[in-house]
């Protein structure tokens, strides 16, 4: 059996209500629902967690998952993984929502040889 990398599409950098696409995958993040990542200037037990809200369009279906960094979902297609967001938390000050960054990647299917 022979393995092959399957490709990998990665986003550009988006804001809150900013659309990219991926492949045949359109996502847009819609809201940040959690934000306790442990800040860069700070030592922390527990590394917390950023979640954020995605609309997700891939050809008729529109879907509304809320990912955790790090995490990934399934959707037609194959598997959006959210995998960097900015600015980093510190522990002075908040961030402004217009200022969060986001990118995903869609890792495609796999499409399998019958022969």
């Amino acid at each position: 059996m022979i393995s092959m990398a399957v490709p990998t599409a990665l986003s550009p950098a988006v804001t809150l209500g900013e659309t990219a696409t991926l492949e045949t995958v359109e996502f847009t993040p819609i809201g940040v629902v959690e934000d306790s990542r442990c800040p860069i200037d700070v030592v922390c037990i527990w590394a917390g967690r950023l979640a954020v809200t995605f609309r997700i369009q891939a050809g008729r279906d529109v879907l509304f998952r809320t990912l955790e960094l790090g995490g990934s979902d399934k959707v037609p297609g194959g598997r959006l993984e959210f995998v960097s967001a900015a600015p980093e938390k510190r522990s002075v000050g908040t961030i402004a929502l217009g200022d969060y960054r986001f990118r995903l990647r869609l890792v495609p299917d796999q499409a399998t040889d019958a022969s």
